[in-house]
């Protein structure tokens, strides 16, 4: 569902806002590492694109890319 979100979003909001891109780089938070479950063993302070991040949350179903 979170991924179907995102997507709706960047659909709904790229054409009006430059950063609503898959390219757009995210910085990880210690808040979404810290997070209990699955994992894509995403470190604070990466960057990331939102098209990584999706990967991260589908493939090894990481709870912190989500």
């Amino acid at each position: 569902m979170t991924a179907t979100v995102v997507l709706e979003a960047i659909d709904n909001f790229g054409q009006t806002l430059k950063s609503a891109k898959l390219n757009s780089l995210v910085k990880i938070t210690p808040c979404a590492t810290g997070l209990v479950g699955t994992s894509a063993q995403i470190l604070v302070s990466d960057l990331l694109t939102i098209e990584e991040l999706l990967y991260g949350m589908m493939l090894p179903s990481g709870n912190d890319a989500a």
